[in-house]
């Protein structure tokens, strides 16, 4: 009996620990075939909103080594946003542990995966935006009591790859009308670049959610009051805030109410004792004449109100 609660606790813990997880982008790592490179497109600096160093060097290093020409001038801005959406399906013949731990999937993560790329001009000025998508499946379950395909990272790394080299491959065939916007507008300038990020953020506001970068909006105001001034606070704490002010004036509105239900509501001063709660025979005391109140007996409440001083 013990060999048994053993062994179908060993099952549940590797079956548990035989999901399939979150990717790591230091694992995702997509590779560009050197062949592809093109290198054509003006050279652009990642989007100044940009504030997390890893994606700033992975996003760099990506668009530097097979599409921007670096020896040229910075004539615009960037963003490349790879994103994805994961959803699970539990396998009910795979979750049963005399299957699983001969291979059959305990688990099914269905990954769609989006790339966009954002380029403008130096004055934030969108040029182009160029998406791609596609999914993978990863299973996941157990080989006798070992787990499998718990990290999608690689499977999607090799699915990037290809969707990137897909997207250059589309930028590149662009890039003469691309670079003669960019050259329109000339190189980044520091006078130009405050006015540039606005431009860029004012773009971003106008698309879908889902199509926003990811990066934290908050660290730099995403929401912008005019094309010269950017609003300083952070809309999510705005909405917190807003969420516990009305919280407090409800729990105020309440409590006033409770006050005056109390008070001048189905309840009304206790004539007995005026309200005072005490007992009107001794006065509040408890004693009479050396002994105990006959009304109160010695509790020194009304006997009316019980001591309230209301009655219902």
């Amino acid at each position: 009996m013990k060999k048994s609660i053993i062994f179908f606790y060993l099952i549940t813990v590797f079956l548990l620990t035989s999901c399939v997880g979150s990717p790591s982008w230091e694992d995702i790592d997509p590779y560009i075939d050197p062949k592809i490179n093109s290198n054509k497109i003006l050279n652009l600096a990642i989007d100044p909103n940009e504030k997390e160093l890893d994606i700033i060097e992975r996003t760099s290093a990506i668009m530097e080594n097979n599409l921007l020409d670096t020896s040229t001038k910075t004539y615009g801005y960037y963003y490349l946003k790879l994103d994805y959406k994961q959803t699970h399906w539990q396998n009910p013949v795979g979750s049963i542990p005399l299957f699983s731990i001969f291979g059959i999937p305990m688990e099914y993560a269905y990954l769609d995966l989006f790339i966009d790329l954002f380029i403008f001009d130096s004055n934030g000025k969108l040029i182009k935006k160029i998406e791609t998508e596609d999914s993978v499946t990863q299973k996941s379950g157990l080989i006798l009591f070992f787990p499998y395909g718990t990290d999608p990272s690689k499977k999607m790394g090799k699915a990037y790859s290809l969707m990137l080299e897909k997207l250059f491959n589309d930028v590149t065939n662009e890039s003469d009308a691309i670079n003669q916007a960019l050259r329109k507008a000339g190189p980044i300038s520091s006078e130009k670049e405050e006015q540039a990020k606005i431009a860029i953020l004012e773009y971003y506001e106008s698309l879908p959610d889902d199509d926003r970068p990811k990066f934290n909006y908050s660290s730099y105001n995403y929401s912008i009051t005019s094309s010269t001034e950017s609003d300083t606070s952070d809309p999510a704490l705005d909405t917190t805030m807003d969420i516990l002010n009305t919280m407090q004036d409800e729990i105020e509105q309440f409590d006033e109410g409770m006050n005056d239900y109390y008070n001048n509501g189905p309840y009304s001063k206790c004539y007995t004792c005026n309200g005072t709660g005490k007992c009107s025979n001794c006065n509040g005391t408890g004693k009479l004449y050396g002994a105990n109140c006959i009304v109160c007996k010695g509790s020194t409440s009304c006997f009316a109100c019980d001591g309230d001083g209301n009655i219902y």
